[in-house]
């Protein structure tokens, strides 16, 4: 019985059939993979030195590269004074 209301329902809409929870189990993978990216990178960055620098009259704070003459911008570009 299962089957041929499946059936029915794939030749009413293209042979295609989609379960009602897709939408739902997308939007949890993709929120989970963002959060365990987010973490990762916390994880991996937790006690950096930080600091700031003056570049092209702007002050720009941020986590401190190895050397300490470049800063991690918030954009995610490294600036260097």
């Amino acid at each position: 019985d299962v089957v041929h209301q499946a059936t029915m329902a794939s030749k009413a809409h293209g042979d295609v059939v989609l379960h009602p929870d897709l939408g739902a189990a997308a939007i949890g993978l993709v929120a989970g993979v963002v959060f365990v990216g987010a973490a990762s990178n916390a994880a991996l960055h937790y006690g950096d030195d930080e600091g700031c620098l003056i570049h092209e009259q702007h002050e720009i704070c941020g986590r401190l590269s190895e050397g300490g003459e470049c800063v991690l911008s918030k954009t995610g570009q490294w600036v260097c004074a």
